[in-house]
């Protein structure tokens, strides 16, 4: 029993010795009890440095400040299992491109990680690329418990694995909530062993069929669970994922890029040296490298109602020029666009073999005779005709490199003009 002593006066005790007494079943009985009053021991005068029991506790709440359903002791839920955790490959994951020797950083992979039974936190994992000598490091970015954005960098193994252990990531998932895993890297320069042309693929490590469906994660994939305190592994706990949208990022030392750039009026009238299209080429090179690239080719086709039916040799020329002149000084390059019948042509590449060799943006006309038989603009109606540029080749200073198909998508559309 715990005395607690209020001023000088101790509070006295009563006590009693044990007895047993046997009662009949129907039966009564009556007890008497009578104390003797002890005398308080002498504990000297009161000491001011002495505090109450409940004065030691003086950090807890009373009972009615703390709602009813928190006046428990907390202990780790033992029935709660982290698992099953979902990966997959976002959306938001880069297409393929071109991607330029000694940049940083270059997006490879998005992935959406979701907790189901309760939260989770990513603690390891493991990437894996193709081509290591082009990759000087990945990071990978995520959210924290905090919500603060973590870039955490790793480096290639002699196998091409970037090894995040067990601790080094704290990647946050809330219960049925799903977060984002991106997958970053600082390419090479070509002098430090990234090879122009190379595709690049980097992405999550698993046991097999790493760019494709089907196969677990490796163990090297861990998640903790913020409850259970219980850990899953990619292999040992069936985590797999499809990577089958990781998409190839091509190495080169510089990248050339075009824009549709006529700010001019769509209304046009047939003539000799009629501008069908206009881009902006824009050349970026590996940084302090100063490489130019030197445009080789562009292919092209024609389509639209000013394209007649039946009518001419099925054929007309074509020519590139550098600037608005068009003139044999500022001619790049010069072809035929053939099958030109029904609203539409062949595809043509025109090589390109002057004024070729550039670097920042270069601006590129695409000029026609649409007084050619095989155009004809009616009296009683609005003809169209655009220009579609399929794709196009340069040399970055190594290697040719060429846009499609690397990444993959359609004809780049100029405007459509109206006669």
């Amino acid at each position: 029993m715990l005395f607690s002593r209020k001023d000088t006066i101790m509070r006295s005790a009563i006590m009693f010795a044990m007895f047993c007494l046997f009662v009949s079943a129907c039966d009564h009985r009556s007890v008497t009890t009578t104390a003797d009053a002890m005398p308080a021991p002498d504990l000297g005068p009161a000491r001011s440095d002495m505090l109450s029991a409940d004065a030691l506790r003086t950090d807890l709440p009373t009972a009615d400040a703390v709602p009813r359903d928190e006046r428990h002791i907390a202990e780790p839920d033992k029935g709660v299992s982290p698992g099953p955790i979902s990966v997959g490959v976002d959306n938001v994951t880069p297409l393929a491109d071109v991607a330029v020797s000694g940049t940083w950083p270059v997006g490879f992979a998005t992935y959406r990680i979701t907790a189901r039974n309760e939260a989770i936190t990513l603690v390891g994992a493991v990437v894996h690329t193709t081509h290591k000598h082009d990759v000087a490091k990945v990071a990978l970015v995520y959210k924290n418990k905090a919500s603060t954005t973590v870039w955490r960098e790793g480096y290639p193994d002699s196998n091409g694995d970037f090894i995040f252990p067990d601790g080094a990531l704290d990647m946050y998932i809330g219960k049925g909530k799903s977060e984002l895993l991106t997958v970053n890297a600082y390419l090479n320069t070509i002098a430090n062993g990234a090879v122009s042309g190379d595709g690049v693929k980097l992405g999550l490590k698993k046991v097999a069929s790493q760019w494709a469906a089907g196969s677990t994660l490796t163990n090297g994939f861990v998640a903790l669970g913020e409850s259970s305190n219980v850990k899953l592994y990619g292999a040992a706990d069936n985590i797999s994922v499809d990577n089958t949208k990781l998409a190839f990022q091509v190495v080169r030392k510089t990248k050339v890029l075009p824009t549709e750039s006529d700010f001019g009026s769509i209304a046009h009238t047939t003539k000799s040296q009629d501008a069908v299209g206009v881009f902006t080429f824009k050349s970026t090179a590996e940084p302090n490298s100063g490489q130019n690239s030197t445009l080789k080719s562009v292919t092209v086709k024609l389509s639209g109602s000013l394209i007649a039916i039946g009518q001419g040799d099925n054929q007309t020329a074509l020519s590139v020029y550098s600037g608005s002149a068009f003139n044999a000084a500022t001619l790049m390059g010069f072809g035929v666009v053939t099958g030109l019948d029904t609203h539409g042509s062949s595809i043509a590449e025109i090589p390109i073999n002057a004024m070729n060799y550039w670097s920042g943006d270069k601006q590129v006309y695409f000029v026609v005779n649409s007084t050619d038989s095989d155009f004809v603009d009616s009296a009683n109606s609005i003809e169209k005709l655009t220009l579609h540029l399929i794709k196009y080749k340069w040399f970055d200073g190594v290697a040719d490199a060429e846009l499609f198909p690397v990444i993959g998508v359609s004809a780049m559309y100029g405007k459509t003009y109206l006669y």
